[in-house]
C-alpha cells in the first residue's frame, strides 16, 4: 500500500503530460485543499483517506479529463462528509466546483433507496443521471466507485453484495453509455470476483494459463497486420485486446465451451474511408483465412439502420416537389387531402399503431399546413439522422425542453434518402422567405420573395392596379407603400420576369462556355489552384490557433498578478479555448479538403451543373427562381441587377481562369469571352 506522496507524483506524472504549467498549479491548489480537509482520516484498509482521492484522480487522468474534473476529483467527498460548507466551496473553487460536488452528495445519499426497489433499475438510472446537473459528477462517481471495488475486501460480505448489486443494474450501464469501455470491463470484472468468486477464479486461471500464448499469437497478428498496412501506404489507427473475464464468464454460462468462444483475441482497426475498410477486409483474409458463416459486414448491413417506408417516402418526395414548384403548405395540405392521401397520423393507425390526439377535430386525421411544415423542415429525410433536441430540466420535471442545436447528436449518412440534400436546402430557403399567397392562387409567383428594393434594400411587394377595364401586377418598394420614405421603384411584373429570364440565360451561356475551358485546359491546374487556396486558409487559422494559446497563456500570468479577477480570467480563457478549438476544427476541415481534391473527390465546381441542368430554359418558373437566383435589386424600369446564388465560386472560377493563361471579358449584352493568351 504506497503513501499518499507516491501516489500524487503518479497523478502528477500523467497530467504533466498533457496539462499545461497553469493548470498543474490549479490542481495543485485542489491537493492542497484536500490535504487540509481529510487530515489525519483514514479508511477501513488502514490508509490515509486521502490516498482513494488521488487514485479517484489518476483513474480520470488517465482518460484525460480536464482540470475542473481532475481537481474535484481530489476532493470530491468535501460535502458529503461535511468536511466543508457550500460556500466555503463556492468562494475558494466557484460555482462549477460547487455544483458537481453538490450533486455527487446527492448521489452518495441514494444508496440506501435502490435496496428497497431494486426491480426499478431504469427509473434509479434516470434519477442518478438527472441529479447530476454536470456530466463530470458521473465521471467522478464511476472513477470513486471502481476504486472502491479494488478496496472493497475489507467489507461485509452484505454490504459488498448491496454494492456489487448497485454497480451492476446503475452504474456499470451508465459507463457503457458514456462510451467508456475500459471502466465499464474493470467494474464488470470486480463485479464478477465478488458475485461469483469459483467463476471467476476459474475464468482468470484458464486466461492466465493461456496468456502468454494468448499475447504471442495477438502481438504477431497485429504486427503482420500493420506491416501488411504500411505496405499499401493505408492511413489507420490498432488498438487491440485480450477478451475481459466477465466477457467470457458471460459466454460461458450461455453454454459455450471454452474452444468455442472465438473472440478471446480483439483487433479494431480504425480507418478513414469506407472503401478501405472492404480493402483491408481482403488483405486480412488473404493472411488469415475468416471462419465460415462468422464473418459479419456491418456496412452494407448495420444492425441499428432505419428501412424506407416506399409509400410514406413517395409521398415525401411529392410534398417537396410542390413545395418546389411554388406552392403554399395550406395548398399542398389540400392537394393532399383531395386526392386522399392519408395524414401521417391515419397511416401510422393503417399500419396497427395507435397514438392518440387530443386535437383531432375531424373523424379522419387530416393534412395540415402545420404537418406538410413539419415534414418539409425535418432533415431526416435526407439520410441524416438527428437525436437529442429535447430533453427535461431534471428527474422530477416531465416538461420538455428543446436543446441547443450544437447540442443535438446528428449521424449523416445513416439510412438511405428521400430528398438531395440540395432540393432540402431550398426548401429551407422557401420557408424563409416571405412565400404568402393571393386568396385566390394557390401558387406563388416566380420571383415572390426575391426581389428587393436597390436603394433602400425593402422588400418588393407585388401590387394590383385596374386600368381601363383591366389589371395590371407590378412590383413596387413596400417602404414606399408603408410609409412614403423611398420611391416607387415601380415596375411591372412581366417586364421584370421578362428581363430576369434573359439575364438567367446569359448567365448559363456563361457558365457553360467556363465548363467548356475547363475541359480544354484540363482539371489538373485548377487542382493546384484550389490547393494553393486551401492552403492559405489553413496557414491562416493554424496561426490563429497559435496566437489563442498564446493570449490564454498570458491570461494565467494576469490573474496570478492581479491585473485581472478570477472571473474574468475565467471568461476569457473560456474564450480563448472555444476560438482555438474552432480554428484547429477549421484546420482539420481544410486538411480533409485537400485530400478530396487530390483524389479529385472534392464537389467544389458540382455548383456548375446546377445552372447547366437549365441550359435549354424557356420559361421563368418557381423553381428555376429559386435555384439559381439569390437576389434581384430593382433600382429603375432600365436598371436591374441580379445577384445569383455561388456568385462567390463564379467569380472565383472566373480568376483561376485568367491565371492558367487566359484572357477574359465582358461584351455589354454580359456575355463572357474566353481567349488563351498568347505566350510571346
Amino acid at each position: 500500500m504506497e503513501n499518499k506522496e507516491t501516489e500524487y507524483k503518479k497523478l502528477m506524472d500523467i497530467i504533466g503530460s498533457y496539462m499545461s504549467s497553469e493548470n498543474i498549479d490549479l490542481i495543485n491548489n485542489y491537493y492542497n485543499y484536500a490535504l487540509k480537509i481529510y487530515d489525519g482520516m483514514t479508511r477501513m484498509t488502514g490508509e490515509e483517506y486521502i490516498c482513494h482521492s488521488i487514485r479517484v484522480a489518476k483513474i480520470l487522468a488517465d482518460l484525460h479529463m480536464d482540470t475542473l474534473t481532475i481537481g474535484c476529483a481530489l476532493i470530491h467527498e468535501a460535502i458529503t462528509l461535511e468536511l466543508a460548507t457550500p460556500e466555503e466551496i463556492d468562494n475558494k473553487f466557484g460555482v462549477d466546483t460547487l455544483t458537481i460536488l453538490t450533486s455527487l452528495s446527492k448521489l452518495s445519499h441514494l444508496k440506501r433507496t435502490f435496496t428497497k426497489n431494486n426491480n426499478d433499475a431504469d427509473k434509479y438510472r434516470r434519477i442518478v443521471v438527472g441529479l447530476s446537473e454536470n456530466p463530470i459528477s458521473l465521471f467522478i462517481k464511476l472513477a470513486d466507485r471502481l476504486d472502491n471495488l479494488r478496496t472493497m475486501y475489507p467489507h461485509s460480505t452484505d454490504h459488498i453484495k448491496e454494492v456489487v448489486m448497485e454497480t451492476e443494474k446503475v452504474y456499470i450501464p451508465i459507463a457503457h453509455r458514456l462510451g467508456i469501455k475500459s471502466m465499464k470491463s474493470e467494474l464488470e470484472d470486480l463485479c464478477l470476483q465478488y458475485s461469483n468468486t469459483e467463476l471467476y477464479n476459474e475464468v482468470l486461471e484458464k486466461i492466465n494459463a493461456s496468456r502468454s500464448e494468448l499475447e504471442t499469437s495477438l502481438y504477431k497478428m497485429r504486427d503482420e497486420i500493420i506491416s501488411l498496412l504500411n505496405e499499401h501506404e493505408i492511413k489507420y489507427e490498432i488498438t487491440y485486446r485480450v477478451k475481459s473475464v466477465r466477457g467470457i464468464a458471460n459466454k460461458l454460462l450461455l453454454g459455450k465451451k471454452w474452444e468455442e468462444i472465438y473472440d478471446l483475441l480483439g483487433l479494431r482497426i480504425l480507418l478513414d474511408k469506407t472503401e478501405d475498410c472492404y480493402l483491408v477486409v481482403g488483405l486480412i483474409h488473404s493472411k488469415f483465412r475468416p471462419i465460415p458463416k462468422r464473418f459479419k459486414d456491418f456496412i452494407a448491413n448495420p444492425k441499428n439502420k432505419l428501412v424506407i417506408d416506399a409509400y410514406a417516402a413517395g409521398i415525401v418526395k411529392e410534398i417537396y416537389r410542390m413545395k418546389l414548384s411554388g406552392m403554399s403548405q395550406t395548398a399542398i395540405a389540400n392537394v393532399l387531402n383531395k386526392q386522399g392521401v392519408l395524414s401521417p397520423m391515419e397511416y401510422k393507425h393503417s399500419l396497427g399503431i395507435r397514438i392518440q390526439d387530443n386535437f383531432k377535430t375531424h373523424e379522419q386525421a387530416e393534412w395540415s399546413a402545420m404537418s406538410v411544415k413539419r415534414i418539409l423542415e425535418n432533415e431526416v429525410y435526407t439520410g441524416t439522422l438527428v437525436q437529442g433536441k429535447r430533453t427535461t430540466p431534471n428527474h422530477k420535471v416531465k416538461k420538455l425542453m428543446k436543446k441547443p442545436e450544437t447540442d443535438w447528436v446528428r449521424i449523416e449518412k445513416n439510412h438511405e434518402a428521400i430528398v438531395s440534400e440540395r432540393e432540402f436546402a431550398l426548401v429551407q430557403r422557401l420557408l424563409g422567405i416571405d412565400t404568402r399567397t393571393s386568396p385566390n392562387e394557390e401558387k406563388v409567383y416566380p420571383l415572390s420573395g426575391l426581389v428587393v428594393c436597390g436603394d433602400c434594400g425593402a422588400m418588393m411587394i407585388k401590387r394590383d392596379v385596374p386600368a381601363g377595364g383591366k389589371v395590371y401586377a407590378y412590383y413596387i418598394c413596400s417602404r414606399h407603400a408603408a410609409t412614403k420614405a423611398c420611391a416607387a421603384h415601380r415596375i411591372p411584373m412581366g417586364k421584370l420576369e421578362e428581363t430576369v429570364l434573359e439575364l438567367v440565360k446569359i448567365h448559363i451561356e456563361n457558365i457553360l462556355d467556363m465548363k467548356k475551358i475547363m475541359d480544354f485546359i484540363h482539371e489538373v491546374p485548377f487542382q493546384e489552384l484550389d490547393i494553393k487556396e486551401l492552403e492559405i486558409r489553413k496557414e491562416a487559422k493554424e496561426k490563429e490557433a497559435v496566437r489563442c494559446r498564446e493570449l490564454r497563456d498570458y491570461l494565467y500570468e494576469d490573474f496570478r498578478e492581479g491585473i485581472i479577477s478570477k472571473e474574468d480570467y475565467k471568461e476569457l480563457h473560456d474564450g480563448y479555448t472555444e476560438k482555438r478549438k474552432k480554428a484547429e476544427e477549421a484546420v482539420r476541415s481544410i486538411d480533409q479538403q485537400i485530400s478530396e481534391v487530390l483524389e479529385s473527390k472534392s464537389d467544389k465546381y458540382h455548383w456548375l451543373d446546377y445552372f447547366a441542368e437549365h441550359q435549354n430554359i424557356q420559361e421563368l418558373t418557381r423553381t428555376v427562381a429559386v435555384e439559381l437566383i439569390d437576389q434581384i435589386l430593382v433600382y429603375d424600369k432600365k436598371h436591374i441587377e441580379v445577384r445569383f446564388n455561388f456568385d462567390d465560386c463564379y467569380q472565383s472560377l472566373l480568376r483561376q481562369i485568367q491565371s492558367v493563361g487566359c484572357d477574359v471579358s465582358t461584351g455589354m449584352d454580359g456575355r463572357i469571352e474566353i481567349q488563351k493568351r498568347e505566350v510571346v
